[in-house]
């Protein structure tokens, strides 16, 4: 094992600068030896409304260098890459909701695919086909999408004896 630190994201939000934080690792995403993703996730201690934000690191060199993001505050942003280029990820919107977002050049610009009045879990499996488990309030459903992402289809799973 090799220990490969992840710099602190630059343009951190003001409640860095003024709460004590604490961060930690969710997911690794290997794409090859040296091209690998880090989803990780910050709480703030002190804060009365107790944020927290997540976070995506992106690296194509092994880990010499990181390009990382915010995805969302107070809740787990969904990112999925199926190599060091081509990814999803689910965040908030100001106005309400969430937008699916895409990209292709490792998350240094996102294009909005979609508004959302869900968020979930993203898993592709090439740049076509997709799947979601998505919430909404209480309620769960599994998406499936085979254009990549710009339109969902509900899947009703049939469960026999």
């Amino acid at each position: 094992w090799k220990i490969v630190p992840i710099p602190q994201p630059e343009n951190l939000p003001e409640d860095f600068a003024q709460y004590e934080f604490d961060c930690g690792s969710r997911d690794i995403f290997l794409f090859s030896s040296a091209s690998f993703g880090v989803s990780s996730i910050c709480e703030i201690w002190e804060n009365k409304n107790y944020p927290w934000y997540s976070f995506y690191s992106l690296t194509s060199d092994g880990g010499k260098t990181f390009h990382t993001w915010l995805v969302n505050k107070y809740f787990p942003g969904s990112v999925e890459f199926i190599n060091g280029h081509t990814g999803w990820q689910i965040v908030e919107d100001i106005a309400g909701g969430y937008i699916l977002e895409h990209t292709q050049d490792s998350g240094q610009t996102w294009k909005t695919l979609q508004h959302l009045a869900w968020h979930g879990s993203l898993d592709f499996v090439n740049e076509k086909i997709g799947w979601a488990v998505a919430s909404n309030e209480d309620i769960k459903s599994l998406l499936f999408t085979q254009d990549g992402g710009n339109i969902w289809f509900e899947i009703k799973p049939i469960v026999t004896k």
